[in-house]
């Protein structure tokens, strides 16, 4: 019988850093909506708002 990680491609190092990496996309498009919501953005929002689609793009690419 062969063991689980031993079954899973890259095995579990790479199960916990997806995992992680899931968590960050979710944690984003959270932020992203709570700012896109507003009726207005001032210069810092649309700069953070900017830097958090980069970094959610970047994690996309990356699955």
């Amino acid at each position: 019988m062969k063991s689980i990680s031993a079954e899973l491609p890259g095995g579990p190092g790479q199960i916990t850093q997806k995992a992680l990496a899931l968590q960050e996309s979710m944690q984003l498009q959270q932020q992203i909506e709570s700012l896109i919501a507003q009726d207005s953005l001032s210069a810092q929002d649309s700069i953070a708002l900017e830097k958090m689609v980069g970094r959610l793009q970047k994690l996309t690419i990356q699955k």
